[in-house]
């Protein structure tokens, strides 16, 4: 009997060293598991923060970039009023001759002659404006 115990303690030794050699394996294998998925919901946090702060940011930016040109865009409509005007100031008076021209009087102060010519096709506009310096009641004209 003695020997039959010797033989299969043995043999129940190494069975049970590789039975708690195999739990303990897939509990250090379920703990790791278990590690790595708190790793990953941690990181996954992390990135749904940083996103959340990049869109915030992008946002943001566009928002400024949008109030920018929205300011842009006023300031031209603004230039351009003003523009407007002065050319009203310019021109001054105007009439039509006998011969459908019309002819722009300037006021005194008035260094420019603002000239619109049609063709006959009235296919194209054509606006010059040149200088004259000095120069009192200046006359300007088209055809139509």
């Amino acid at each position: 009997m003695m020997q039959f115990i010797k033989q299969y303690s043995t043999t129940a030794v190494v069975i049970g060293t590789i039975v708690l050699a195999v739990v303990g394996l897939g509990t250090f294998i379920q703990v790791g598991n278990q590690n790595l998925r708190d790793d990953l919901h941690k990181v996954d946090e992390r990135l749904s923060d940083d996103l959340d702060k990049v869109d915030d940011r992008l946002s943001g930016e566009i928002n400024y970039a949008r109030q920018d040109i929205e300011q842009d865009i006023r300031g031209i409509e603004e230039e351009m009023r003003r523009n407007q005007e002065q050319l009203r100031i310019l021109l001054g008076e105007h009439r039509h001759d006998d011969d459908g021209r019309a002819f722009f009087y300037g006021p005194r102060e008035t260094d420019f002659c603002l000239r619109a010519d049609e063709n006959r096709s009235n296919t194209r506009n054509v606006i010059s404006i040149s200088s004259m310096e000095g120069v009192d009641n200046v006359r300007c004209g088209y055809s139509r």
